[in-house]
């Protein structure tokens, strides 16, 4: 058993490594952190356990996250049921996942059940189609803290109402329809 545990299954190929995001990370954290060298992945993993409150703060800086309110403090609390990480900080997830991109990248593959081909949208497709849903939302009456809840299957269609949404603070709820009765 500890055998098949241990034994690598894929390894990327150097170049697929070089161009990673993580590869890019590695990099940003370098320059952040000089005199450590992150290429290796025990490495930076160390780093993060022993300087959690500096490695979050890198990684939050690094994917650019777009806060509503920011906070200086990453981590408050001792203790894993205790620990409060960017306490006082607000985002809208929906305003980071349709941040600028590159447009023309798919934000979504899709296969569902009763459509027969592959359903593809980009980001610019997806950032439109959640601007459409989220003004018919609107005014449908939904706001910040309106509940909304749909039953529909786990298809591109429900992530756009989820995003829509929350991107006008409301709340999003879902039950897919073949869980049953």
């Amino acid at each position: 058993m500890a055998d098949i545990q241990n034994r690598i299954i894929w390894e990327a190929n150097e170049k697929r490594k070089v161009n990673s995001q993580m590869h890019a990370f590695a990099l940003y954290l370098r320059s952040r952190f000089s005199g450590v060298d992150f290429n290796d992945y025990e490495v930076m993993h160390k780093f993060s356990v022993a300087n959690s409150e500096q490695f979050w703060r890198a990684c939050a800086d690094f994917v650019e996250i777009v806060w509503q309110r920011r906070t200086t403090q990453v981590k408050s609390g001792h203790g894993m049921l205790n620990t409060r990480w960017f306490e006082g900080a607000n985002l809208n997830y929906c305003e980071n996942i349709l941040a600028p991109n590159n447009d023309t990248d798919m934000a979504i593959y899709s296969y569902a059940e009763g459509r027969p081909t592959l359903q593809k949208i980009t980001h610019q497709q997806l950032r439109m189609q959640v601007l459409r849903c989220a003004a018919a939302l609107q005014q449908a009456g939904v706001s910040k803290g309106t509940v909304v809840t749909g039953i529909l299957a786990n298809v591109p269609e429900a992530v756009i109402a989820a995003l829509a949404t929350t991107m006008l603070g409301g709340i999003w709820s879902s039950c897919s329809p073949d869980f049953g009765e």
